[in-house]
């Protein structure tokens, strides 16, 4: 299996690359179910992810664009950082020559105090702005890679109580779906206390199937990490219905919590969910 795995990723890099292969047709295609539950799966969907010569950078780009959907203004601020920078930086240029006649004085020398506080200025303008735009780069990666993560999410099979196999994002804007990954004892309990607390007007799904599934493509874990929340700690996640996550945490959910904080499905919160 290990050996199928591996060749059938070497196949998909190289339809990625020289075929211009769409990763979301890996992520639909129902035939791929098995690999996507694979690690080999997780190391090209990272690849994917950074893009390059290896893998092309397709899947990076529709990830780009998703998440300029979602963040709006971010190109605009990130136009006034540098459009800011590059002024604050002009003005240093001219203020530099300055501040060195201020400091040797003599007749028709600048204020030493003024000339340096501009210069100060300046140059604390720019540190803050460049770091303000790599800040933006970090939440824009941040956003990438959680926008990804939600599409794997959201191909992983689940188990209803029909016994009927279905993949997650089958369940966008009906069903609330929550996950929940921990001891068999807290599970258990978790799920009892859900099926007496839970609404169905509130859409809310919750499931224990197929968790090896998460824990084999390591989606659970990559949570917790990005949470700060110590890998192997009971975690719940709670999925918006349009299939991003909309809440975990340590534990097991408080349900009378979550039921009071989600809406009906047909009121106009639910509705901007979807």
């Amino acid at each position: 299996m290990l050996i199928e795995t591996r060749k059938a990723a070497e196949c998909l890099r190289t339809a990625l690359r020289d075929y211009n292969l769409k990763f979301g047709t890996i992520l639909n295609d129902p035939d791929l179910a098995p690999f996507r539950a694979s690690p080999e799966f997780k190391e090209l969907q990272e690849e994917a992810l950074r893009g390059g010569e290896d893998v092309g950078s397709g899947f990076r780009r529709d990830l780009k664009l998703i998440s300029e959907v979602q963040a709006p203004f971010r190109g605009v601020r990130r136009f006034f950082y540098v459009a800011l920078t590059a002024a604050a930086g002009i003005s240093t240029f001219f203020t530099i020559p300055r501040l060195i006649l201020a400091v040797k004085g003599g007749d028709g020398a600048p204020d030493l105090l003024e000339t340096a506080g501009n210069a100060a200025i300046n140059i604390g303008g720019i540190v803050v702005l460049v770091a303000l735009y790599f800040w933006e780069n970090k939440r824009e990666e941040k956003q990438i890679t959680q926008i990804s993560r939600n599409e794997t999410l959201s191909r992983l099979p689940v188990r209803l109580s029909t016994n009927r196999i279905i993949e997650l994002v089958q369940l966008r804007d009906i069903t609330r779906p929550v996950i929940l990954a921990g001891s068999k004892e807290s599970v258990t309990r978790a799920m009892q206390r859900a099926e007496r607390k839970t609404k169905p007007n509130q859409g809310v799904l919750v499931r224990e199937e197929l968790l090896h599934q998460f824990l084999q493509l390591g989606w659970i874990r990559d949570q917790q990490e990005s949470e700060g929340v110590t890998p192997g700690e009971d975690v719940y996640i709670i999925l918006c219905l349009d299939g991003r996550v909309r809440r975990s945490g340590i534990g097991m959910p408080n349900w009378n919590d979550i039921l009071q904080e989600l809406p009906r499905l047909e009121d106009l919160m639910s509705k901007l969910e979807r």
